[in-house]
């Protein structure tokens, strides 16, 4: 019996049973086939949001977000600028 591939893997083939990991500033909702990018305010396995004091722009790298310049802060999280 075929099963769903949870969220944030993907089956890459058909021919497959096995599910693989969506690289790192990527995912999945369960049952795709194809992992997309984090948005804005995302990163990380998963694209888990960004803290407050934290933002990351669309085209920043999705391993990490960056903290807001001195004297300036970010009060929400999952923010795209600062």
């Amino acid at each position: 019996m075929c099963k769903n591939c949870p969220a944030n893997f993907i089956s890459v083939n058909t021919s497959s049973t096995k599910c693989v990991a969506c690289t790192t500033g990527k995912q999945s909702k369960e049952g795709s086939t194809k992992c997309e990018s984090c948005a804005a305010g995302q990163f990380g396995d998963g694209c888990k949001s960004c803290d407050a004091g934290k933002f990351r722009k669309v085209d920043d790298a999705a391993n990490l977000c960056k903290s807001c310049s001195k004297g300036l802060y970010q009060n929400e999280k999952s923010q795209a600028s600062w």
